[in-house]
């Protein structure tokens, strides 16, 4: 078993051997050129709207879970009932994964083993088919590290994706079966992290937690999913052919300086949008350009548009990053905030050295009309694990 002494010493060597960073890693957002469509990329929503391409998306679906239903029922051996008729008209099913660490991701995991249609034992138990019946599946926190890597790995076998597909035998910050393995990746990570830095954009504490744990979820795919993209979900994979339900990875966002429980808001990701139904915000920005600044849903500069900003590995760190948790005090959080740049080789802007805990991300509402009273005066979004405003995910359609 690996020591934390162990772990820590891992930990500075990489530190003090990182190298230049590549200028063009494809884990650094990218600003560039906006396309002619960047102008209206933002929409405001109320509770009761579905964005177009969700809307559309829901359609493709119906025609693979109305067949799930079918297929279910026959395994029920309920002869008598019109399957066509029933799964015509049957309701939309939501799976929601909680937050809770590796635990929650291994229970949710358990509950979709049950669910998959791919596992012989649940087929036999009548409970296999529900996943594939399913419209929606959204996590939080843990439950977002599951729901992440059974898409990012193309929705295998419940079961097998536990036994094969991920790495948790080693701790998030122990990257390797052994120490020269954990050093390699170390070096790997922070030169990564380093490369986004030098496109301008803030670095902290969440995008090393996303390289730890993507070791572990991601663990079969090259560079444990570097290049992955949120939104490359539209077109690749399972869920761009409707074979996957559609994915919502929660995060709370929250006004810096107060308890994200006095100013906690639902925020979602997914592969078509990034934003949030609460009524402090209620809009959504089109995820490919997430990160780009808004003035009162104009392109806040002539700097361009933002891409890149929706790496998976960040967005599933962002849905858990629990480390402004309450239990904290604040003399923990200040050394998080104040030492841990330091020790981590990172250079912090001022704005993001009293936040190195939390994603910071540029607002799409700034100066937004509307009742937004806590978000649209700020330039930036605060956003950290869901389990910070007791978040859920929303829909009402």
């Amino acid at each position: 078993m690996k020591t934390t002494a162990t772990t820590l010493f891992t930990l500075a060597l990489a530190t003090v051997t990182i190298g230049v960073p590549l200028a063009t890693n494809p884990y650094a957002p990218v600003t560039g050129q906006c396309e002619a469509n960047a102008e209206s990329a933002v929409t405001t929503v109320n509770i009761t709207d579905l964005l177009e391409q969700e809307s559309e998306w829901l359609v493709g679906r119906k025609n693979v879970t109305d067949t799930a239903w079918e297929a279910y029922i026959t395994n029920l051996g309920l002869v008598d009932l019109d399957t066509a008729a029933v799964a015509g008209g049957a309701p939309r099913i939501a799976l929601a994964a909680s937050g809770g660490g590796l635990r929650a991701m291994l229970s949710g995991a358990g509950v979709f083993t049950a669910f998959d249609a791919q596992v012989p034992a649940s087929i036999e138990t009548k409970t296999g088919g529900i996943l594939q019946m399913s419209t929606y599946m959204g996590g939080l926190s843990g439950g977002s590290w599951l729901v992440s890597s059974l898409l990012a790995n193309e929705m295998p076998p419940v079961n097998e994706w536990a036994k094969t597909y991920i790495n948790i035998n080693t701790t998030v910050f122990y990257p390797g079966t052994n120490d020269i393995e954990a050093v390699a990746n170390y070096k790997r990570f922070f030169t990564q992290i380093n490369a986004k830095e030098a496109a301008g954009f803030d670095t902290n504490l969440v995008d090393l937690w996303a390289k730890g744990m993507a070791y572990q979820i991601l663990n079969k795919i090259p560079s444990y999913g570097n290049d992955m993209l949120l939104s490359d979900f539209q077109t690749e994979g399972p869920f761009s052919s409707f074979e996957a339900p559609f994915p919502i990875l929660v995060a709370a966002s929250f006004r810096p300086g107060n308890s994200a429980f006095d100013y906690g808001d639902v925020f979602d990701w997914n592969p078509y949008h990034a934003g949030s139904y609460s009524p402090n915000i209620s809009a959504f920005i089109e995820l490919s350009i997430v990160g780009t600044s808004y003035n009162n849903e104009e392109l806040a500069s002539n700097d361009g548009c933002v891409t890149r900003f929706d790496n998976l590995q960040y967005t599933f760190a962002t849905s858990s990053a629990a480390f402004a948790l309450p239990d904290l005090s604040r003399t923990k959080t200040a050394v998080i905030n104040q030492v841990l740049p330091d020790i981590l080789n990172l250079t912090v802007t001022p704005e993001g050295a009293e936040n190195f805990t939390v994603t910071r991300m540029p607002s799409f509402i700034t100066d937004m009309e509307g009742p937004k009273p806590y978000f649209s005066e700020l330039p930036d979004f605060y956003l950290g694990d869901g389990g910070l405003a007791s978040s859920g995910f929303t829909r009402k359609n």
